[in-house]
């Protein structure tokens, strides 16, 4: 009967180790056979072991939000499943000793088996109790360092950060909440210690609620102050619901910041015109900090929003200090309203018209549903303004943030990868165009 020391000198991934050090794997190593459909672990549980295939199948699958469970690798005979817990996200290098993490890692994906029988490594997370891996040729265990990269590490790492960014997530601890509308929360999330984030104005990070899904949302704080990061979020579906409902000391997934952001260095000399309908307002709240921050570089600063009615008007007391300035033109309209409404009654592109701006010398920014930006684009080209001094933000049709679902394409475009913030020159042609 073949021993496991044998089974394990046979299995790529660990199979260059010293003889010494196989010995002390396989006393740690048992047999496990995985029934078909069967799962070797779930996300957010204890990652405390790995898997050596021997035979069958695994999948590694991963909740989104625009198709549920999905299925992104599998992995056969001779390879290697949940081991990213043992490597440095930053370093791309494997560490388990005295300065790796002081608790247990969560698994990042869950793997079921169609039919899968496997060699799992035990023992506890902690270091004293979990083999110490080294290259061969190494120092002998507990003498310095607890570093190994096994001839299927370094590939299948590459191939992780390449295929799946989620693994790059990190957890996050809301501070705060705010409900700013019956359907919509800003939440203030604090990164990890010692994590210094910072991101420009317009671009966005994904939000992981763990066990239902991911969704990319906009950082809608100001981007040069300290503190928590500020995401505001409308409850649309399952994944934005679980985030609605996160309260003060819970984790949520992060990663980012991503994509392309709105030129306000560009625009610094002339006027900006800032429109933003509903929802989008968010996404645009970071580009007007930054604005009124750096007063003095700019002419006119206009800024028209519109929303359904006012009870859906977001951050009703900055618009209110808003329109208080004399620097700044801010003009606010709604669909309908009840006669207690003080406000404008009508469709944001029609401030255009009134907006105190000059085309000729004129960048604009715009986020909103697509109806509305093209009413506006076309009322802003009508004024004169050029094509390539118009910037909108296609952020909506976003999903997996990784330009793999495909759903957010827009002709060559993947709005996570390429986006979100387009010039309409670029963009302009392909959201005229009718869907075959």
């Amino acid at each position: 009967m073949e021993t496991l020391e044998h089974e394990l000198r046979c299995h790529p991934f660990v199979g260059d180790l010293e003889p010494a050090y196989l010995t002390l794997l396989s006393g740690l190593a048992r047999n496990v056979e995985f029934a078909a459909g069967a799962f070797l672990f779930r996300e957010g549980g204890r990652a405390d072991r790995c898997y050596l295939l021997r035979e069958g199948r695994v999948a590694l699958e991963i909740a989104t939000m625009a198709r549920g469970h999905i299925i992104v690798q599998t992995l056969g005979a001779g390879e290697v499943a949940g081991f990213s817990w043992l490597l440095d996200r930053t370093s791309g290098s494997s560490t388990r000793g005295p300065s790796s993490r002081s608790g247990p890692s969560p698994w990042t994906a869950t793997p079921c088996a169609p039919n899968a029988r496997t060699t799992r490594g035990s023992g506890s997370s902690s270091c004293a109790a979990s083999p110490t891996w080294r290259p061969a040729g190494s120092s002998p265990p507990g003498s310095g360092s607890s570093t190994y990269t096994g001839p299927l590490m370094q590939p299948r790492t590459e191939a992780a950060r390449a295929q799946q960014p989620w693994l790059d997530r990190e957890l996050w601890r809301v501070t705060a909440t705010r409900r700013e509308s019956h359907d919509t929360v800003t939440l203030e999330l604090e990164p990890p210690a010692g994590r210094t984030f910072s991101f420009r104005p317009g671009q966005f990070n994904t939000l992981y609620a763990f066990g239902v899904g991911e969704v990319p949302i906009s950082v809608s704080g100001d981007p040069e102050a300290p503190g928590p990061v500020r995401h505001t979020i409308r409850d649309m579906g399952a994944v934005t619901d679980a985030l609605c409902a996160r309260q003060p000391g819970q984790e949520v997934g992060v990663r980012g910041p991503y994509g392309t952001h709105w030129p306000v260095a560009e625009a610094e000399g002339g006027d900006v015109v800032v429109v933003a309908g509903g929802v989008g307002m968010p996404p645009m709240r970071s580009a007007f900090y930054h604005l009124i921050a750096h007063r003095d570089r700019y002419r006119r600063i206009v800024l028209l929003y519109g929303a359904r009615t006012p009870a859906d008007l977001l951050y009703p007391d900055e618009l209110s200090s808003w329109r208080g300035r004399f620097d700044l033109d801010v003009q606010v309209t709604v669909d309908t309203a009840a006669g207690d409404w003080r406000g404008g009654v009508g469709v944001v592109p029609d401030l255009i018209g009134s907006a105190p701006f000059d085309p000729a010398a004129t960048t604009a920014f715009m986020v909103g549903p697509e109806v509305m930006m093209r009413f506006t684009t076309r009322a802003l080209t009508r004024a004169g303004v050029p094509d390539e001094r118009i910037f909108l933000s296609a952020e909506r049709n976003m999903h997996c943030a990784a330009a793999m679902c495909g759903h957010c394409q827009i002709g060559p475009f993947f709005v996570c990868r390429d986006g979100p913030v387009f010039s309409y020159r670029a963009l302009g042609p392909w959201l005229r165009r009718r869907e075959a």
